[in-house]
């Protein structure tokens, strides 16, 4: 092994590269609200199977709602990140659904669930973009 690669020096300039690039990637989309949309997913789907029986259990009507609502709420986190020009339109989604799994999946994944979505896609909607420094140059004259 390189003593070169594992130099203090070039460790900490790495990490700071690589912090640097990624918070330039999340400042240019809703992040925490993607976040949060995806946490919520994730606990209407796998919370009410998993807490109220420790064996695996045979998916009845609210069994595939919960896995259904949980992973669309995964999939338009995920289209938070990748796609952040469309943020309206997912977070208006996003909290519709959180609002229907209240009844269709448990409360909502134990009522936790849906508030995370609920707040996710509430972020989501409300998240604009930073001005770049030649729209901000403008607005300023």
């Amino acid at each position: 092994m390189s003593g070169r690669f594992f130099d203090r020096a070039n460790l900490r300039r790495r990490w700071c590269e690589g912090a640097r690039a990624f918070n330039a990637w999340r400042r240019g989309r809703p992040f925490g609200g993607g976040l949060l949309t995806m946490c919520g997913g994730l606990v209407i789907a796998l919370v009410p199977t998993t807490v109220v029986t420790a064996e695996p259990m045979l998916p009845g009507a609210g069994g595939w709602a919960n896995l259904v609502l949980g992973v669309a709420l995964l999939a338009l986190g995920a289209s938070m990140w990748i796609r952040p020009q469309r943020h309206s339109a997912l977070g208006i989604a996003a909290a519709v659904i959180a609002v229907a799994s209240f009844a269709y999946s448990n409360l909502g994944g134990l009522v936790i669930g849906m508030l995370a979505a609920l707040t996710g896609g509430s972020l989501a909607f409300a998240w604009t973009p930073a001005a770049t420094e030649d729209e901000a140059a403008r607005g300023q004259s």
